[in-house]
C-alpha cells in the first residue's frame, strides 16, 4: 500500500499509518524502507514511524541507525 497518498490531520489515522510502516519494516525492511527513503510520507507519519521501529526489540540495532538517518 502507498501510504503517502493517505492525507489526513486526524492523530489516530496518522498513528495507525505509521504502526504498519513501523511493523512492515520487521516484515520486509528492504520493501518498506522506500517510503521513508523517497519522504513522501508528512513528517508525523515519517517520524513516528522511525521511532515505533526503533522503539521494537524485531528490529535489529543496525537497521535502527540507519533508520534514525531518515528522519526530517
Amino acid at each position: 500500500m502507498d501510504y503517502s497518498k493517505i492525507k489526513s490531520d486526524r492523530y489516530y489515522v496518522n498513528m495507525m499509518i505509521s504502526w504498519a510502516i513501523a511493523e512492515s519494516l520487521y516484515i520486509n525492511f528492504d520493501q518498506t524502507i522506500k517510503f521513508l527513503e523517497a519522504k513522501n510520507l508528512n513528517r508525523f507519519v515519517q517520524n513516528k514511524s522511525i521511532q515505533k521501529a526503533i522503539e521494537s526489540r524485531k528490529i535489529k540495532e543496525d537497521k535502527k541507525e540507519y533508520l534514525r538517518t531518515l528522519k526530517i
